[in-house]
């Protein structure tokens, strides 16, 4: 059974699937962001499940909710460098771990996510560099430590737990190598510090390789044959291997065992891992036989091929309300606006293969974008920046046909909803941010995580930098100015009065 596992949250609104839940928080996806191949499952994960989940209300204590939000939060920080991501991934680790619903796998999950969140940040610090010397210098830092030890908690607290152990010994491995560096002894107080430091993790991960090694080989024991985790388990009976044997034959045929030809994003993550030895010079020829070898065996889904996609963020002006003292969008003028609205989006999408637009739905330009892209068989989405319930009762007022419209459109179409109240949550009461605006900026953040290759704002708009009220088209254009990499089509609100 799919049951509701997102509540709403800072940037990215989320319903995802149980079964995406586990295996996003099962494997965590090591593979960074430079793996960009890996940006699919992102958007499978992240976003397109919410058009299939359930949409009951939101439960902020709901374990596996926050297990799979933290999970997808720290892959949209990698994308962004948004600080406020990793914070929302943080929380939702602190959640599971204050909770008592928690059970202790999911304790143990939760606390492995925090390795990964420290991960993460460690090696933003030297990815970019240019050669292994300069990343090598810049990885040896006590972050790279901090990482280790979070994973080493985490296999700690259950030893069955085979991910944060092979997790722990990745990370201590590296550690260990990165202690050969001048720079091993500065992140301590004093030398002795230092070599007992590197002493201890020579010990630790002595005895960590075959208590893993059991782990994992339990793990497959109790597992069926077509056990949908077993390809983890396998593949981290080759990542094991990768870090014990010597004879490269015998670790790249574990490799070609372990991931099934359809197992494209399975292999991405352990793929990141090796790119991660190589990028600071361990054991690279033995990575990169691996990698040449499995790459031509793995196919790649034909749906990841994210380079002809086209995003495009519609926003424009609400139906005039009676009586409003300067016109800008007449009621009788509709025939005119659906005319205009449908020429920008037929021209956003010649020459796309696949185009996503994505647009709220007020009375007035929104509806009319939704209705159009049915017409021109675009795939959009509803985002709604708190419950349609509360979004009816705030934006539709007199205008019944409107809502009839727009009730009829979230029929057809499930929203994506940013919160699960009205107003804001209460982390961000008394922050002054205003929850339309908020709503823009959510729906600006999913636009550029979608690993599009061209993101579009149409926007039907009289060109007032001020609008009537906060979060309107106006703010949106501005805040996707500010963003820079988004192009802008201006539908002159004024030829709805000539």
């Amino acid at each position: 059974m799919r049951r509701r596992l997102g509540q709403y949250y800072r940037v990215i609104g989320a319903d995802i699937s149980d079964d995406a839940g586990r295996r996003a928080a099962h494997r965590h996806s090591d593979g960074f962001d430079g793996d960009r191949q890996s940006r699919g499952e992102l958007r499978r994960d992240g976003a397109d499940h919410h058009r299939h989940a359930n949409h009951r209300a939101n439960d902020p204590d709901d374990v596996a909710a926050n297990l799979a939000l933290g999970n997808i939060y720290e892959r949209l920080y990698r994308k962004t460098k948004n600080a406020e991501l990793l914070e929302a991934s943080n929380q939702t680790i602190v959640r599971v771990r204050n909770s008592e619903k928690a059970s202790a796998d999911q304790r143990v999950e939760a606390l492995t996510l925090e390795g990964r969140n420290e991960k993460t940040l460690w090696r933003l610090e030297w990815d970019q560099l240019d050669n292994v010397a300069e990343r090598r210098g810049a990885a040896t830092n006590r972050m790279l430590r901090k990482a280790y030890e979070t994973y080493r908690k985490a296999y700690l607290f259950d030893l069955n737990h085979y991910y944060s152990g092979l997790a722990a010994l990745q990370q201590g491995t590296i550690t260990l190598e990165l202690s050969k560096e001048d720079m091993w002894q500065d992140t301590f107080d004093n030398v002795d510090q230092a070599q007992a430091y590197g002493a201890g993790l020579k010990r630790q991960l002595e005895a960590l390789h075959p208590i893993v090694a059991q782990a994992i080989e339990a793990a497959l024991a109790r597992m069926s044959g077509n056990d949908q985790n077993r390809v983890w388990a396998e593949i981290s009976a080759a990542d094991l291997l990768f870090l014990l044997e010597e004879r490269p034959s015998r670790v790249i045929e574990a490799y070609r065992e372990a991931v099934p030809k359809n197992g494209f994003f399975a292999w991405n993550s352990a793929r990141g891992q090796l790119e991660l030895f190589t990028k600071l010079g361990y054991k690279v020829e033995l990575a990169n036989k691996v990698i040449s070898t499995i790459d031509t065996l793995v196919l790649r889904p034909e749906v990841n091929d994210i380079g002809d996609l086209h995003v495009v963020i519609f926003a424009g002006h609400r139906i005039d309300e009676a009586g409003r003292p300067v016109q800008r969008f007449p009621g009788d003028r509709e025939p005119q606006a659906r005319n205009l609205i449908r020429e920008a989006l037929s021209k956003a999408k010649n020459g796309w293969k696949r185009i996503e637009v994505l647009a709220s739905a007020a009375p007035g330009s929104d509806i009319l974008c939704h209705e159009v892209c049915s017409e021109l068989g675009i795939g959009s989405i509803v985002c709604l920046p708190m419950p349609r319930d509360v979004y009816a009762r705030s934006v539709f007022g007199d205008f019944d046909s409107w809502r009839s419209r727009y009730l009829e459109l979230i029929g057809r179409r499930p929203p994506l909803q940013l919160s699960n109240q009205e107003g804001l949550p209460r982390w961000l009461e008394g922050s002054g941010i205003d929850p339309w605006e908020r709503g823009n900026s959510w729906v600006l953040q999913m636009a550029r995580t979608r690993g599009a290759k061209k993101i579009t704002l149409i926007a039907l708009w009289d060109g007032k930098t001020v609008g009537d009220a906060p979060g309107g088209t106006a703010q949106m254009v501005q805040i996707v100015r500010k963003a820079g990499t988004v192009d802008i089509v201006r539908i002159d609100a004024g030829q709805l009065l000539s």
